[in-house]
């Protein structure tokens, strides 16, 4: 049976109407050259057919459309069809936008693909151009959002970061880490106390995240003590393991206050957060700052992020910072300043 005709069978049947999800990622020939038939041909008919039947019989209908340098300024064009369809008209129809990680032809072509916060500026300076998109697409999603309303990213905010562990799965997947690796770990913190208040008991609690891994130090203790000279310093600042030269002993890890070289057991090296120089040299971010959904993490040259955020503030559990000048800034946490004079304990030292 088709999908079409179980469309129609379900109105007739009196179904709930749950959204029905259709992909298209352009018009016509740009579509099917993406989404072809498993023997060839054309796939694009077919799914119109099909949205126009669940829009006739009353159904939700949200059309994902996955992105990529290779069709994001098609959207002017798809946003015409559209309209000639009647389907912005149609309150049962909505749309949605979204980077290319699920086709397969992306893993040939990897240049193609965007990163999160590249796409929403492309998408903007689009939209700039062409306005009717938004005929077609208006955003929902709070970093776009922001992004189209006033035209700049928003400024990161560390009491925002939620403790997804984005970022950290963004670097285990950037690099490949095995098991068990993590360069940049989110460490979950609370504190307080209950009081007791007559007869109640009054809730004096606190809780916090922090996103933590190397902060390529000013003064990198892991480099002073490595006794393989395995350690360097890019002139940008970037502090980087030669793997060549490095013997696995260890001595880095036992040094670092911040514990950021870590052992692969696999490649019997030590190995640490890399900067994502190769991105830093393309112009573009670390994977970490591009891959967090709440803007909680900014890279850039030390001394601007300094003049912009102020000095390093102490903020529990990281140590104090004399000792190696970690090229780092934070701006904390309201409750963050209590865990330094109240007791306060990470929660996921397993992670």
């Amino acid at each position: 049976m088709s999908h079409v005709q179980e469309i129609r069978d379900r109105a007739e049947q009196g179904a709930k109407m749950t959204p029905d999800d259709f992909d298209l990622d352009g018009i016509g020939e740009v579509h099917d050259k993406r989404r072809p038939l498993m023997g060839g041909g054309s796939t694009f008919g077919k799914v119109v057919h099909g949205i126009d039947a669940a829009l006739d019989a009353g159904y939700p209908v949200n059309l994902r459309v996955v992105l990529d340098k290779e069709n994001l300024r098609t959207l002017p064009e798809m946003t015409v069809f559209a309209k000639e369809k009647g389907w912005t008209r149609d309150p049962n129809f909505k749309t949605q936008l979204g980077r290319n990680y699920e086709l397969h032809t992306c893993q040939k072509n990897s240049s193609i693909l965007y990163d999160r916060v590249e796409m929403y500026r492309e998408l903007y300076d689009l939209i700039k151009q062409h306005p009717e998109v938004l005929d077609f697409h208006r955003p929902a999603f709070s970093l776009s959002r922001f992004l189209f309303d006033n035209g700049e990213l928003p400024e990161p905010l560390f009491d925002s970061c939620s403790g997804c562990k984005t970022c950290q799965v963004a670097c285990k997947d950037k690099h490949g880490l095995e098991k068990g690796l993590l360069w940049r770990r989110v460490y979950e913190v609370s504190g307080g106390d209950w009081l007791p208040m007559g007869d109640a008991w009054l809730g004096n609690v606190f809780a916090y995240n922090i996103s933590i891994a190397c902060n390529h130090c000013r003064q990198p203790i892991c480099q002073e003590n490595c006794s393989a000279g395995a350690i360097y310093k890019r002139d940008d600042g970037i502090v980087l393991i030669d793997e060549d030269k490095c013997i696995g002993c260890g001595h880095c890890s036992l040094t670092c206050p911040y514990d950021a070289p870590q052992y692969d057991e696999k490649a019997e090296k030590m190995t640490k957060c890399t900067f994502c120089y190769d991105y830093i040299d393309q112009g573009k971010p670390p994977a970490c700052v591009a891959a967090c959904p709440m803007r909680a993490l900014e890279f850039g040259e030390i001394t601007e992020i300094e003049a912009k955020y102020g000095p390093v503030t102490p903020v529990y559990p990281l140590p104090e910072t004399a000792l190696t000048k970690p090229a780092l800034v934070i701006t904390p946490h309201k409750d963050a300043l209590r865990a330094l004079t109240q007791p306060a304990k990470i929660d996921n030292r397993e992670d």
